[in-house]
């Protein structure tokens, strides 16, 4: 830190290993993490501003494997011996990680629509048709693949740096990483009847899980563990794919309360019924439905029967201005042909329009 400054990034290693270290041997930590947590924020703020989605891809990976997972071992830690300080690092590190790149990539699209430049605009739209392409082309075996896949992904990844650019000039699409625990406790979104519920778990060793809780107002999040993942697994059951990942084979976990008994009632006594629970799951939970689980053990009565629950990707969209409580209107979509071109897809499009316009309705849109 005297040599090289405290944005150095030896200096975020040499405080990882602090932590590491620190943790088996009882030493106090706290502000180690807080230090680690604000320099990986700061990290990812100066290096997205400049890099192509793919790169941003492998920067947070980056990140994660080396210091988030740290910094969920370490606040996990504490908050069994009931330290609000770390509880508050926990939940504004699952802000921070969670549907990130998702986050990042929104709010990227949305300030090129904001300047309402047509020239970004074209190019935008120019980049999303070659990255459609590009798609497309590897969904086919390496044999079949068009011969100039190269040159499309040259050409998109000028676009985007030319895009990644201009909309520096204009704005920090990564303004959002600054929100905190305590901007969804404030939100004019976050209702008297609304709870806030982050999943969270440890990606190696024992693997971790613990369920962050928050409502208006309150002073600190709340955090409960859940237990270790191998716990999780002999009661939903389930096996690896062939990607390493694990699929959930069995439908038991639906037919009596054993798995809400797990994940849930820990924080039976922070909500009530007809609250909106807005909830992002983590890890293997994102195979179950935990809006499904049973409340009883006869397991007729569900979190849904009792409660309004909502699944999102991370709960930091409460605090965006244009969050939407609740579910105002459903699309459903079928028959989908994931394998139209942009051309065939026009030539529907005109179809349906004039179909529209020959009952008198409006051109679809």
């Amino acid at each position: 830190q005297e040599f090289m400054g405290n944005e150095h990034p030896d200096y975020t290693r040499s405080l990882h290993g602090l932590i590491q270290v620190a943790r088996p041997l009882g030493v106090n930590y706290t502000d180690y993490a807080f230090e680690l947590y604000n320099n990986c924020k700061n990290e990812i703020r100066k290096n997205f501003r400049f890099l192509t989605e793919k790169a941003r891809e492998q920067n947070i990976h980056n990140i994660y494997d080396n210091y988030f997972n740290t910094l969920y071992a370490a606040a996990l830690y504490k908050t069994r011996v009931h330290m609000p300080d770390m509880a508050k690092l926990l939940y504004n590190t699952a802000l921070l990680s969670k549907g990130l790149l998702l986050s990042t990539s929104i709010e990227f699209k949305q300030m090129i629509e904001e300047t309402e430049d047509p020239l970004m605009l074209e190019k935008y739209n120019d980049l999303r048709s070659v990255q459609r392409q590009i798609d497309a082309e590897k969904q086919k075996p390496i044999s079949e693949r068009n011969q100039y896949l190269p040159y499309l992904e040259q050409q998109a990844q000028q676009l985007e740096t030319e895009l990644m650019r201009d909309v520096k000039a204009i704005g920090d699409y990564t303004s959002n990483l600054d929100l905190t625990w305590e901007d969804i406790a404030q939100s004019p979104h976050l209702g008297a009847n609304d709870v806030a519920v982050e999943f969270v778990n440890t990606s190696n060793g024992a693997r971790d899980y613990a369920i962050a809780v928050l409502r208006k107002g309150w002073p600190a999040p709340k955090v409960f563990p859940i237990g270790r993942e191998l716990d999780l697994i002999s009661m939903i059951g389930s096996s690896e794919n062939p990607t390493g990942d694990l699929d959930v084979v069995q439908n038991g976990i639906y037919n009596d309360n054993r798995l809400y008994e797990k994940i849930w009632e820990p924080i039976k006594d922070y909500i009530h019924e007809g609250d909106r629970i807005y909830f992002a799951p983590s890890g293997l939970l994102h195979s179950v439905a935990l809006e499904y689980l049973p409340v009883n053990k006869k397991g007729t009565v569900r979190m849904c029967d009792v409660y309004q629950m909502f699944r999102c990707s991370s709960t930091r969209r409460i605090a965006f201005d244009t969050f939407q409580s609740g579910v105002p209107v459903a699309h459903l979509y079928g028959d989908i042909n994931y394998q139209l071109n942009e051309m065939d897809m026009q030539f529907h499009q005109d179809n349906i329009t004039r179909a529209n316009q020959l009952r008198g309705n409006e051109a679809a849109t």
